[in-house]
């Protein structure tokens, strides 16, 4: 499809009926809740596992925490692919060349679809830059391929295609505007006309595989709602299954702001000592964060909850406050308002389980998602504390 055909105004085959739609939700919710929790307990264990195979030096204590870590990754991913779902997963949007984000992934998509399916790539001429997560459309795209792979056990071809494509009017499911539309394209057998209808519920499969979960295409629903785009499935010309994700074309004001702070962009920073103010309502979580900020050089004061922080910061100097978006009473997104009425250049790391996003006027704030490594929470430190940053007042 290229820009001079305009999409359709609706699609032939809706992703749910509104009584569908509101369960889809109601269900999204309750898995976006508990991915949260789940990603904040793995945050402590995945704190904890990454300080011992820093300072341990026992080579079966070794053995044995990275095998644990790697249970907690696959952990992470789970509970990832469930807030993706639930479409409360934390995304960061840029401008993204799409085709040259696509033919990098070329040698891992063949090696997902394996030997027996002939891969081939297609992009219209000129294609518009998306407004995207590049590493959330990677997930997605690598999902459609095994979808794909499944339905074609003897072999077969896949086609995967970005075109420019416009829509003039909203849909029940898209808004009017400009898109990028990334098809995959089978020669498997195709889905039934129930299978398409309930092709994006959670847990709907038609494999026996008693070890698939039926997540994919729910997921990749998920990932294409939170970037404001939608996805759409349908039988192919030659018989198979097509499904097409629809990504918003990116604005001259992202793409000018890219390239400014892309021109902008100091060189490598160096970590300085700061006291940063760690708030959390997990005494577990507190502690092993205290840890591991303190291995870094920092000095760290520690906060039970928002009445305490601000108890702390109106009788200590805070080069930077650290705090969990979640917590019981004041939630640390009303602890950062509060601190900032008196502290305007306070400095903000925000830790999230989900997908909160804070909407901070003014400061260096960062966002960092749970679970986190050592070297994740380095990073976001070095940033917000680098050299030549001025301290809060």
């Amino acid at each position: 499809m290229s820009v001079d055909q305009d999409l359709p105004i609706e699609s032939d085959h809706p992703i749910a009926s509104a009584d569908q739609a509101q369960r889809l939700d109601a269900l999204g919710q309750l898995v976006g809740r508990f991915a949260h929790d789940f990603n904040n307990l793995l945050a402590t264990i995945v704190l904890n596992l990454t300080l011992i195979e820093k300072r341990c030096t026992d080579p079966t204590a070794l053995w044995f925490a990275g095998s644990a870590l790697r249970a907690a990754e696959r952990g992470t991913s789970l509970a990832q692919r469930l807030l993706a779902f639930a479409g409360k997963q934390t995304i960061t949007l840029a401008p993204t060349d799409l085709e040259q984000l696509v033919s990098g992934m070329h040698p891992l998509l063949s090696r997902t679809v394996g030997p027996q399916v002939e891969l081939g790539l297609r992009a219209a001429e000129d294609l518009w830059p998306v407004s995207s997560d590049a590493d959330q459309i990677e997930f997605a795209l690598i999902e459609l391929a095994c979808n794909a792979r499944d339905a074609m056990p003897q072999g077969g071809d896949l086609m995967v295609e970005m075109a420019n494509a416009r829509l003039r009017a909203p849909t029940a499911d898209l808004a009017a505007g400009d898109y990028v539309a990334l098809s995959i394209e089978d020669t498997g057998g195709g889905l039934s006309e129930l299978a398409q209808a309930r092709a994006f519920e959670p847990f709907f499969t038609t494999r026996r595989d008693p070890a698939h979960l039926g997540l994919g295409l729910s997921v990749v629903h998920g990932i294409a709602k939170q970037h404001g785009g939608t996805v759409r499935v349908m039988r192919s010309s030659g018989g198979g299954c097509r499904v097409e994700l629809y990504l918003p074309r990116a604005s001259e004001a992202e793409i000018s702001a890219l390239r400014a702070g892309e021109a902008a962009a100091p060189g490598a920073r160096h970590l300085s000592k700061g006291i940063v103010l760690v708030v959390d309502d997990d005494p577990d979580l507190r502690a092993i964060v205290r840890d591991g900020l303190e291995g870094l050089g920092c000095d760290v004061l520690l906060a039970d909850g928002g009445v305490t922080a601000l108890e702390i910061l109106a009788v200590h100097r805070v080069d930077l406050l650290m705090v969990d978006v979640k917590m019981e009473g004041m939630d640390g997104l009303e602890l950062i308002r509060r601190a900032r009425a008196v502290r305007p250049r306070l400095k903000a790391l925000v830790m999230t389980g989900g997908s909160e996003v804070p909407e901070l006027a003014a400061g260096a704030t960062a966002t960092l998602r749970k679970p986190f490594r050592i070297d994740d929470l380095a990073q976001e430190i070095a940033g917000l504390l680098s050299s030549g940053a001025r301290p809060s007042q």
